[in-house]
């Protein structure tokens, strides 16, 4: 059962919001299967830390990690790396949008609305990495330090990213590569802050019905940090309107 927390805003409205249960417990993990293991045994709405004590590469048998409903887990990377290789595709010279889809190989699935994944690196100056693709069926997705080679993929309306640290980069640096963040199929992306990086491609696609683009905080590095077909709304960086809205940001 979780805490309840009861407090007011400004204006004198009282409001009450249910918190996770805080775990004492740190488990340390240095195998894929401990990962997972660790993620089955946390307990429903408590947040658990589990800790990498050493680089973890998944083997060709392995399957992703997923994130079950009612867990909140905060992953800290601790300096080292989490590594599942991916297919190596990429889009068509004229198309931005991504070709990810539910047989590829994802290093991490958010399985359910209930569930929360919190990505850190307590070594500092994100030195700990996540190489791999992250799908996000429903739930929510923090990143707040550490660097990723990654492509995020949402899968759904239930689907929220906030990144308010670390570095962010495409996996792939091909001409006509995958961006680092596809809202594509729906889903809340809340850049706050942190580095965003294109490579060789947008590093944010957002279709033109689906997904919510949302960006505050410092510029990011890229020209080309996002392709949107629609609205999307910042407080930095300016909208280039010919027909599509190309959102420049730059550091």
């Amino acid at each position: 059962m979780n805490k309840t927390w009861a407090g007011t805003w400004a204006g004198g409205i009282e409001h009450a919001v249910e918190l996770p249960l805080i775990s004492d417990a740190t488990v340390e993990v240095s195998t894929w299967s401990g990962i997972q293991t660790a993620i089955n045994n946390a307990d429903d709405y408590t947040e658990t830390l589990i800790r990498l004590v050493g680089d973890v590469k998944a083997t060709s048998t392995d399957v992703n990690l997923t994130i079950n409903a009612n867990r909140y887990i905060i992953l800290d990377l601790n300096g080292y790396t989490l590594t599942r290789d991916c297919d190596q595709k990429t889009r068509d010279a004229n198309s931005v949008s991504s070709i990810r889809n539910e047989n590829d190989k994802y290093c991490i699935t958010i399985s359910d609305k209930s569930t929360e994944l919190n990505i850190t690196d307590s070594s500092g100056k994100d030195a700990g990495t996540l190489t791999g693709l992250i799908r996000i069926n429903a739930g929510t997705l923090n990143i707040k330090s550490g660097s990723f080679n990654t492509d995020i993929v949402s899968f759904s309306d239930d689907a929220v990213f906030n990144m308010s640290g670390g570095v962010l980069k495409p996996i792939e640096k091909t001409t006509n590569g995958e961006p680092a963040v596809d809202l594509n199929r729906g889903g809340t992306f809340n850049r706050i802050g942190g580095e965003l990086y294109s490579g060789s491609a947008y590093a944010v696609f957002k279709g033109t019905n689906k997904g919510k683009l949302n960006v505050t905080g410092d510029a990011v590095v890229d020209q080309r940090a996002f392709f949107t077909y629609g609205k999307a709304t910042a407080t930095a960086g300016y909208f280039d309107e010919n027909n599509k809205y190309i959102f420049h940001l730059f550091k």
